[in-house]
């Protein structure tokens, strides 16, 4: 699987989006569900994959904000993160980055 992040318009997280990303699937309205598909879409892309790999400019010391985007929508408590009193810890193992 191939996801080119520059070919593609991620949206970024606003208010909405980030409370569908923390409703419970089932307790999603129609709204929410299309505002979380797209994380849902590239959540389910990198629990497939074995191998992440990331080819990216850095910019100013930074990151593209496309790459940004793909972070915002893909960290998601619960599914691939949750939070401890030490800090957070990847739900996702397994993989080669």
């Amino acid at each position: 699987m191939l996801r080119d992040l520059a070919a593609n318009d991620l949206p970024l997280i606003d208010a909405g989006r980030f409370a569908a990303n923390l409703t419970p699937v089932e307790d999603r309205s129609a709204s929410q569900h299309d505002l979380a598909s797209i994380g849902d879409t590239l959540i389910a892309e990198l629990q497939a994959a074995d191998t992440i790999v990331l080819s990216l400019p850095v910019y100013n010391f930074s990151m593209p904000s496309t790459l940004k985007a793909w972070a915002g929508l893909v960290a998601r408590t619960g599914t691939t993160i949750r939070h401890t009193e030490t800090g957070p810890v990847g739900l996702l193992s397994g993989k080669r980055a």
